[in-house]
């Protein structure tokens, strides 16, 4: 069914509902535009309802226009109240109105915006530039050079560039903030996508540094003590514990000396990635997914999570959809981390990389809820070392032409014959 004529059907029952001389109790949205009426939505057509906004926001979607699901319901909303306001004869010809709204979607204009979006527990020392944002510190001068290198305003009316940031600072409690520009349909996308990039920006630093604090402000982590009382039945002797697992000692400094670490460690190359224009390919998609969910690994505060969000970094860097992805994640990982290895390392590598897999799977279907600190370590160790791996040849189109001529897969590594304990 084409999308005009399935969003036909939905908008007909729509209507149907909403027109009743009797009206249904329930409802899930009251709309109003004083210039055109108002519209109340029973929950009957609940379903229908977003059946129309999907289609709407595919619709333009597939016409390449970034736009926010708040935009078209929306446009959607105005849309069905103008028909309801209609004679009935003018609803006969209800394909040129949804014809008429497919085209104005479509014709969406698009707009860049620029953000600057607070960053908890960093102490920024230096500008860091990666792709087209910069995390940074936020002063007077800073928001002015801001302003100036863009050509806009960011204050109120009536206040200098000096208040605003000091407002900013106040506000959010921080002098750390990401410089984001992004381009978008409407103001709510824009912000979905700016806070998105930020987040994108911090999860490089967390490759770099395994146990990175900063996070996007709001997002953090509520810093609280845990206590515990307990009783040795056996012996009968009470004790107390408390911890903080969540306390952040100290913020992360970056500085030049770190950025120059980093770049070292394959930033650069990053950074590369982060700007390119055109098409990603394979690989360059596979190395920022990786990292992305590396990023949130980092910042989940539960252990069971964080390993999920471990392997799920290493399986979007290493299989290519393979149905059954233990023993191919493995035996990939083994093989292009530990290249230069003795067979036997390989083997325990390709052993110890089962038994993370299996841990995951208890988790996600078994619900397994512990995990040692220390596997979490490792599982950290092993997806920085893969992107690592493949980042020294990301001029490679693809993870296949990089196995058909860089490394080979150790195909003596299976579950066959190996005892895994």
């Amino acid at each position: 069914m084409k999308a005009r004529e399935a969003f036909r059907k939905e908008i007909l029952r729509i209507l149907k509902a909403t027109l009743m001389e009797i009206e249904e109790k329930r409802t899930f949205k009251v709309v109003v535009f004083p210039e055109i009426g108002g519209l109340s939505f029973p929950n009957s057509i609940a379903s229908n309802y977003a059946r129309a906004r999907r289609i709407l926001l595919e619709r333009a979607e597939n016409a390449g226009k970034i736009v926010s699901m708040k935009e078209m319901e929306a446009r959607l909303d105005k849309f069905l109240v103008g028909l309801a306001g209609m004679e009935r004869r003018d609803l006969t010809n209800i394909d040129q109105h949804v014809r008429r709204l497919f085209r104005e979607v479509k014709a969406i204009p698009s707009e860049r915006y620029l953000f600057l979006v607070p960053v908890d527990h960093i102490d920024c020392k230096c500008d860091l530039t990666i792709g087209d944002s910069i995390l940074m510190k936020l002063d007077e001068n800073a928001f002015e050079e801001i302003e100036r290198s863009h050509g806009v305003r960011l204050v109120f009316p009536g206040e200098s560039g000096g208040e605003h940031a000091r407002k900013l600072i106040d506000w959010n409690t921080t002098t750390t903030f990401v410089q984001v520009e992004v381009q978008a349909s409407d103001a709510e996308k824009a912000r979905q996508l700016a806070f998105q990039r930020a987040d994108h920006v911090l999860s490089v630093l967390r490759l770099f540094i395994r146990d990175a604090p900063c996070v996007i402000h709001g997002d953090g982590r509520q810093d609280v003590e845990i206590s515990t009382s307990s009783v040795d039945i056996e012996r009968g002797t009470v004790s107390r514990s408390a911890w903080r697992p969540n306390r952040v000692a100290a913020p992360l400094k970056v500085d030049e000396q770190l950025v120059r670490q980093m770049n070292e460690r394959g930033l650069r190359k990053i950074h590369a990635v982060f700007s390119k224009k055109g098409e990603l390919t394979d690989l360059e998609q596979r190395l920022l997914g990786s990292i992305f969910w590396n990023g949130n690994a980092v910042k989940e505060t539960s252990p069971t999570d964080k390993l999920v969000k471990y392997v799920t970094a290493l399986e979007v860097l290493l299989l290519t959809g393979e149905r059954s992805k233990k023993v191919p994640l493995a035996r990939r990982f083994a093989s292009i981390v530990y290249a230069g290895a003795s067979f036997k390392v390989k083997v325990e590598v390709f052993a110890w990389m089962c038994r993370l897999y299996d841990l995951r799977s208890q988790i996600l279907h078994a619900g397994f809820t512990y995990v040692e600190k220390d596997i979490l370590v490792q599982a950290s160790s092993w997806t920085q070392s893969a992107v690592a791996a493949l980042l020294k040849h990301v001029d490679h189109e693809s993870l296949s032409s990089l196995l058909r001529d860089v490394y080979r897969e150790d195909t003596r590594l299976s579950l066959r014959g190996m005892q895994l304990e």
